[in-house]
């Protein structure tokens, strides 16, 4: 028996030596397996320090906005839920407020498109080499309006100059 390591070998400790080869792999992988998590401890404590520092900044600027909102200072007493909620008050002060710019841009285009009209240009007779002549100009119900001046070229032919086409007139609800 082997005194020094104390194992059951008589001669040449092979036994001993092969253990030994087998326990210092291990402790190796092991140190390699320890490094290894420790890289991964480090980058996730980083990664949770990032968040948190990102949650704090996320938390100041919902305050702010918070403050904005209701007009008051939010006091860093006050609970995330409480700022949050004030965050949401805010958003919906928003949300109204350009809801109701959408429905006054809604009612304006409404009202614009209510008074882009087509116009017809009544001839006496169809085109063609004896073409009718010009009769007047009128709206789609039928009204006579005036949508531009005549010129004389002094080329023998004359041009209605249309600068714009007019707006019927505003109907009275």
């Amino acid at each position: 028996m082997c005194k020094d390591l104390n194992c059951m070998c008589y001669d040449d400790h092979s036994e001993c030596a092969a253990r030994i080869c087998e326990l210092e792999a291990e402790i190796a992988e092991r140190r390699m397996d320890y490094g290894e998590d420790c890289k991964r401890l480090d980058a996730r404590i980083a990664e949770l320090e990032r968040l948190t520092a990102m949650s704090v900044e996320s938390l100041a600027y919902i305050r702010g906005i918070a403050k904005k909102g209701s007009g008051e200072e939010v006091p860093d007493s006050a609970s995330t839920h409480q700022a949050i909620l004030g965050y949401v008050m805010f958003m919906e002060q928003q949300l109204a407020a350009m809801t109701a710019e959408r429905d006054s841009l809604q009612q304006q285009l409404a009202a614009a498109q209510e008074r882009t009209m087509a116009i017809r240009i009544i001839f006496d007779g169809p085109p063609g080499p004896d073409a009718g002549q010009f009769v007047e100009v009128e709206t789609d119900t039928g009204e006579s309006i005036s949508i531009g001046e005549w010129i004389d070229r002094k080329d023998g032919y004359w041009a209605l100059r249309i600068a714009k086409l007019p707006a019927p007139p505003e109907q009275e609800d």
